[in-house]
């Protein structure tokens, strides 16, 4: 294929991310008895705000903190957002999907979290969920909510991350995250390969997530704004890296070279296509197309 100044090819930019549900990867806060009383202080904390004895949640970061390792472990040390190796550089920020200054009682909700580097979430995403569909309801609470009433919602709030029989079930989650109708891809819900694809420009040496169609542009649009996910220097990196493997693609593609080289290549290749590289899915998607040519 000759490259002009512009190529487009299917892609995709996040890669699909699956949570790992056992005993040792889901920590204790997340399931049991421990969610149950996080729910049980939220439910109350939000029954003194409606009688105005106080004015907002009093959120504990070191109880969602405690997520981070197996979140990284999940994404491979990358933000699950722009895909850079955010682990190399930075802490990373455990990340409320569904912000937790408006859905408060997703707060302590591993069902709600990823991890994601500072610069998508505190410098882009903020509080930031735009939807298309109608703005999922908090629990029915009144001045008048009894203990009994606070202890059974307590239950039902969220999921427990390891026992699905034991809080609200994952398809009555799934299904409610479905029927807000999120303008925001959540790697974990959806296939980033049914939305994204890719704009190579030559000129400006840069790669840009554009709609792989019509119907979807709106949430590209929208999930690129508020991720920041073509800001310049994710752009610049995606470009090195597509850069080095059609490199490597190239030299391949020379039947004169030497076994030694031939291997070289395509080792290299091979750990771009790895789940810890930066990019993984674009390198993959790139090869599926080169692949078809």
């Amino acid at each position: 294929m000759r490259f002009e100044k512009n190529w487009q090819v299917d892609n995709q930019k996040m890669i699909k991310l699956s949570r790992d549900r056992n005993t040792k990867t889901i920590h204790k806060n997340f399931k049991g008895e421990i969610r149950i009383s996080f729910n049980l202080e939220l439910l109350r904390e939000h029954l003194e705000i409606l009688s105005g004895i106080r004015e907002k949640h009093n959120f504990i970061s070191k109880r969602w903190s405690v997520a981070k390792k197996q979140l990284f472990a999940e994404t491979h040390n990358k933000c699950a957002y722009c895909e850079t190796p955010t682990k190399v550089v930075a802490h990373g920020d455990v990340e409320h999907y569904r912000p937790k200054s408006i859905y408060w009682w997703l707060a302590y909700s591993y069902e709600n979290y990823l991890v994601s580097c500072a610069i998508c979430n505190e410098i882009h995403k903020k509080d930031q969920f735009p939807i298309a569909g109608n703005r999922l309801l908090p629990p029915l609470l009144s001045t008048d909510t009894g203990t009994v009433e606070l202890e059974r919602l307590a239950v039902s709030l969220n999921p427990d991350s390891f026992n699905a029989l034991a809080g609200q079930d994952y398809e009555t989650f799934l299904n409610l995250h479905q029927a807000e109708q999120p303008l925001l891809i959540n790697p974990y819900y959806d296939d980033p390969a049914d939305f994204f694809a890719f704009e190579v420009d030559h000129i400006l040496r840069t790669v840009d997530i554009i709609p792989i169609n019509e119907g979807v542009m709106h949430v590209v649009k929208t999930t690129i704004e508020v991720y920041g996910l073509n800001r310049t220097e994710v752009s610049f990196l995606r470009y090195e890296v597509f850069i080095a493997y059609d490199t490597h693609r190239r030299t391949l593609l020379d039947n004169g070279i030497s076994e030694i080289t031939r291997n070289l290549n395509d080792m290299a290749i091979q750990r771009m296509k790895a789940s810890s590289s930066a990019f993984t899915g674009m390198v993959i998607y790139f090869e599926k197309v080169f692949n078809r040519m």
